[in-house]
């Protein structure tokens, strides 16, 4: 009996050493883009498919590389590319980041989600209720690399969803000492002034985003427009101030608001009349006055009047849809209803015949910007605006 166990014992030992003889072979090694003395890269790592997540709980600065906090932390995401090849693709810091939190102490990454603990922690989520090093744990969610583009929304990039802050930007008067940050979190763009100035305006510390020529060519002087945002923030009532208009000298204003941000999501709408349009303009939230964070998302502007159904005739017999257009513009009208597009120079650029009440003209093939559209049937000419985006 025993000869039968020693041989049991032998052959399992044989298939363990056969099981696991595999070598294992360096791939890369990985270091972070901004690496600094003492950051203790790699305090923790995980690795799930194609993406891993580096812990580094001693790291000092932000996402820009600056406002440095001692020992606040932060992680980095890496991704493996189709040749193999692992590349950085975001650091990682806390919304509420501070000196000692030790952000990045334990890091996990499944599926579209990852963990990251702050061991050194002291306050709840919602700040508060404080207990020295009671630790807490922070979970993200990747972006979207694809995003959906609102054919309507004027503004670019206003749900976050790619992670990247571009095209909104942020401006502090740094000349008085003041600093701030901004990052996306879980799709969202959240705003963390760090100090503020002895006597504190609300312009000291902005999120901005300057209209392209592009979009500036989307706007309409006299339309009726449509700002709306989603907001919530670290405390009740935090003061924020958004406005729209001139980018520069004289500053001449077209909307500006000032509203209470509170710790539940709410959304928060605008409408305004556009009187001019400028050479340069911008959409601003203001947050200079205190050093509570405010999180923004879903920005959009929509011009009410050329939004969705366009309707050309009181007898709601000819339609435009959709108004604004992107790809194409589908006319629907009396059969054998001559339709014709003409630039904002006059010029006919498309022409077309309704087939069983439609026509569809491509409009990807149109440069940006504000069309006039003439629907002839029988002896009456109806004309209306349309906005190609």
């Amino acid at each position: 009996m025993k000869t039968k166990y020693i041989l049991i014992v032998s052959v399992m030992i044989l298939i363990n050493a056969i099981v696991y003889s595999q070598d294992y072979i360096e791939m890369t090694k990985l270091v972070a883009s901004d690496r600094a003395a003492d950051d203790r890269f790699g305090t923790t790592v995980c690795i799930s498919g194609n993406y891993t997540i580096v812990g580094v709980r001693n790291e000092d600065q932000d996402v820009s590389g600056e406002n440095t906090l001692e020992y606040a932390g932060s992680a980095y995401i890496f991704k493996r590319d189709e040749s193999g090849i692992w590349n950085e693709v975001q650091k990682i810091v806390a919304s509420d980041r501070e000196t000692g939190v030790r952000f990045g102490t334990s890091v996990s990454i499944s599926g579209n989600y990852t963990i990251i603990g702050a061991v050194n922690k002291d306050e709840v989520t919602t700040g508060g209720d404080t207990l020295t090093n009671a630790g807490s744990a922070y979970i993200f969610e990747s972006c979207s690399q694809n995003p959906v583009n609102d054919p309507e929304n004027i503004i670019e990039n206003g749900d976050f969803e790619t992670c990247i802050l571009s095209p909104w930007s942020l401006y502090t008067a740094d000349w008085l000492g003041i600093a701030a940050d901004a990052v996306i979190v879980n799709g969202k763009s959240v705003l963390t002034p760090f100090s503020i100035a002895d006597e504190p305006q609300s312009w000291h510390i902005q999120m901005n985003q300057l209209l392209t020529a592009n979009q500036l060519a989307l706007l309409e002087v006299g339309a009726t427009y449509e700002l709306s945002f989603d907001a919530f923030a670290e405390v009740d009532n935090r003061p924020s101030i958004v406005y729209f208009g001139q980018d520069g000298d004289p500053w001449q204003i077209q909307l500006i608001e000032e509203i209470w941000i509170n710790k539940e999501t709410e959304t928060y709408t605008f409408d305004f009349t556009l009187e001019e349009i400028y050479a340069n303009m911008r959409l601003t939230f203001e947050l200079g006055t205190e050093t509570t964070w405010a999180a923004f998302d879903n920005v959009s502007l929509v011009n009410k009047t050329t939004s969705g159904v366009y309707e050309l005739s009181d007898k709601n017999d000819i339609k435009l849809v959709p108004n604004p257009a992107a790809d194409q513009l589908k006319v629907y009208a009396e059969e054998g209803s001559k339709v014709s597009i003409y630039n904002s120079l006059g010029k006919l650029v498309k022409t077309g015949v309704t087939e069983n009440g439609l026509t569809v003209f491509q409009t990807d093939e149109l440069e940006l910007g504000i069309y006039i559209i003439r629907v002839q049937k029988e002896n009456e000419v109806f004309s209306g605006k349309i906005l190609v985006r």
